[in-house]
């Protein structure tokens, strides 16, 4: 169902936070932009409620919205076994640090990629292994200067866009599963999250005031893209300057795969 596109204004993602601590973060002055309860994190431009891990920032596109702290997966030495036996493994993409591009919210997106799943088919966890890291570092490979870098896999729809979200993004605008850069990077074995949001998810669209027709349920979400996030103010880099002009991509490859089962997606009340 194609409807109309809205300007992109807000975001939400989940960031996964590195060994530092979401506990040991001191807060300062309120951020009366967003409402009771949020207070700026030290040395940053994020907005923090702790009460209920809702963390926002401005940027350039919108606000985006982050959720702390993002709550810990497993190790997965197998990936066929985490799925089983009510899942499959299905391989969503691998992907260099080049494959990621900016987008409206300062931070960086692959291209989509397809999974077609069919009700009541949808995703139960995320997959990650590999990760990058600078290669002129002598300790390179354990990811300390990209600590703050996570990865998350989200739904999108170019066709459907939702008038209250204003995003082209599904399941409220939250990633399906994040994974923290420095966790896997360098690792034998790839690094399991729950999915936070169903894929593909049944929707509804209301229109505009003064509109009596109301679309839906539908199915929404016809694509999966993996996009970045970090904690520290301004745009999330995956490429470095190694002395001239040119950015050179760092090493490394994302692998990226996902436990899809069958079951009830939701109600179509």
């Amino acid at each position: 169902m194609n409807r109309i596109t809205i300007p992109l204004a807000s975001l939400v993602s989940v960031l996964a936070l590195a060994s530092t601590g979401y506990g040991q973060v001191q807060y300062v002055k309120i951020c009366s932009l967003y409402g009771a309860g949020f207070n700026y994190i030290t040395d940053t431009d994020v907005c923090l409620n702790q009460q209920n891990g809702d963390a926002r920032t401005q940027t350039a596109g919108g606000i985006w919205r982050s959720v702390l702290p993002y709550k810990d997966g497993n190790w997965a030495p197998i990936p066929q076994q985490e799925c089983a036996p009510t899942a499959s493994l299905v391989k969503i993409g691998d992907f260099k640090s080049t494959d990621f591009k900016p987008n409206t919210f300062e931070r960086l997106e692959t291209a989509g990629v397809s999974l077609a799943l069919k009700p009541p088919q949808f995703i139960t966890k995320i997959i990650m292994s590999g990760g990058f890291y600078d290669p002129r570092l002598a300790a390179a490979r354990s990811g300390k200067d990209l600590s703050k870098l996570a990865l998350c896999v989200r739904s999108i729809d170019p066709n459907v866009v939702e008038q209250d979200r204003e995003t082209p993004y599904g399941n409220g605008s939250a990633p399906i599963g994040c994974v923290v850069n420095s966790r896997i990077v360098g690792m034998p074995a790839a690094y399991a999250v729950t999915a936070m949001g169903a894929y593909p998810q049944i929707d509804q669209y209301f229109p505009d005031a003064g509109q009596t027709n109301v679309a839906g349920p539908y199915i929404y979400g016809s694509k999966l893209v993996v996009t970045t996030d970090i904690l520290t103010p301004g745009p999330d880099v995956l490429s470095y300057d190694a002395g001239g002009p040119a950015l050179l991509p760092l090493a490394g490859t994302l692998s990226v795969s996902a436990c899809v089962a069958s079951g009830n997606l939701g109600s179509t009340n």
